[in-house]
């Protein structure tokens, strides 16, 4: 297992997401949450959207829809 993959805050997390998602040129869209995170940080929900918009199929991927998982999922 590599660990360099895992991230050690939801900030970090997030993070490495948007820029893996803007390194391959991704269109990102940010759904920021009206709470605040354990450390004060903004939380969002970030969809990643990579090819062309009027694909005929479409592969949806998702992480850490229950929160703390988020770090595994993102990794």
């Amino acid at each position: 297992m590599n660990t360099a993959l895992f991230s050690d805050s939801y900030r970090q997390a997030r993070t490495r997401f948007l820029a893996a998602a803007d390194a391959c040129g991704a269109q990102v869209r940010s759904h920021t949450l009206p709470s605040l995170g354990a450390q004060g940080e903004a939380l969002a929900m970030d969809v990643a959207i990579h090819g062309p918009v009027d694909a005929s199929r479409v592969l949806m991927t998702t992480s850490a829809v229950h929160g703390i998982e988020g770090f595994c999922g993102s990794a």
